[in-house]
């Protein structure tokens, strides 16, 4: 089979030979498992380490805000100063609309 040039190249399945390439950037077998193949392409084409800056930024997926993540920085976890506030403000006036 003969591949087209310009064809679009969709990734289905990790192979054998990319797990033992991500286990030669630092991933391990629950990594690998857990990896979307998409993402795993990337990783072994760009040689993506295990804990690289370029990789995606934890908690940047909608999921990840959800359930959290082992890898935020103590910069991703501060609440803002006027979110605080901006909460307290709507709590009064919350309780205030309720008792008036």
């Amino acid at each position: 089979m003969s591949q087209r040039s310009g064809a679009a190249q969709i990734p289905f399945f990790i192979t054998a030979r990319m797990k033992v390439e991500l286990k030669q950037l630092g991933y391990t077998d629950d990594d690998i498992y857990r990896m979307r193949v998409d993402d795993a392409h990337k990783y072994v084409k760009d040689g993506i380490r295990k804990g690289d800056k370029s990789k995606k930024k934890a908690g940047s997926s909608i999921a990840s805000r959800f359930l959290g993540s082992k890898n935020n920085d103590e910069e991703d976890n501060e609440v803002p100063l006027v979110a605080i506030v901006a909460a307290f403000v709507l709590a009064g006036l919350m309780v205030y609309l309720h008792f008036f």
